[in-house]
């Protein structure tokens, strides 16, 4: 439960959608984005924009973080 493991796990859930994987994004943020800090939820809201935006906008999904 580390920042560290977070990050990681957060930019795994950017690459699914990047690459198209949107359900298995899905997946991956049930198994990985639970019992988060405050600060991590804002982060993990902020990500979980990118899943509406995936097929409409593909310029959306190469902004990481803010």
């Amino acid at each position: 439960k580390s920042n560290l493991e977070f990050a990681l796990r957060q930019q795994e859930f950017i690459e699914l959608i990047r690459s198209q994987r949107c359900l298995d994004a899905v997946y991956h943020s049930r198994k990985y984005f639970v019992n988060l800090t405050p600060n991590q939820l804002v982060d993990v809201q902020k990500s979980m924009v990118l899943l509406a935006y995936a097929k409409s906008n593909d310029s959306s999904i190469h902004q990481v973080r803010e």
